[in-house]
C-alpha cells in the first residue's frame, strides 16, 4: 500500500510541475481553481486508497482465520482417517473371530 500512496503523490507532483510550466498562461482565480480542483483530487484518491488499504487487511485478516480453520479441518481428517485404520482393523479381527466360532461351532456337533 505504501508504494501505491507513494506512486500517487509522485505522479501528483509530477502533474503540478507539469502544469507549473504552464501557469503564465492562467489568471490567478483559474490557478486557485485548479490547485482546489488537485486538492480535492488527492483527498479523493487518498480516501479510496485507504479503503482499498482497510479492505486489504481485512481480506488478509480473513485469508488468516480461513488458514487456521484449514489447518483444524485437516487435523480432523487424519484423525478421522486413523480412527478408520483402527476400524478396519477391529473388522478384520471381528472377522476372523467368527470364523473361530463357526469352526469351534462345528467341531463341536460334529
Amino acid at each position: 500500500m505504501r508504494k501505491i500512496k507513494t506512486a500517487v503523490k509522485f505522479i501528483t507532483f509530477l502533474s503540478f510541475l507539469f502544469a507549473f510550466s504552464n501557469l503564465s498562461s492562467f489568471s490567478a482565480s483559474e490557478l486557485e481553481s485548479k490547485i482546489k480542483y488537485l486538492e480535492e483530487t488527492i483527498i479523493e484518491e487518498s480516501k479510496k486508497l485507504q479503503s482499498l488499504e482497510d479492505t486489504f487487511l481485512k481480506l488478509r485478516e480473513e485469508k488468516k482465520k480461513l488458514t487456521s480453520q484449514l489447518k483444524q479441518k485437516e487435523k480432523e481428517i487424519s484423525n478421522l482417517k486413523e480412527k478408520l485404520k483402527e476400524l478396519d482393523a477391529l473388522k478384520e479381527e471381528l472377522e476372523e473371530v467368527k470364523k473361530t466360532k463357526e469352526k469351534l461351532s462345528q467341531d463341536l456337533k460334529g
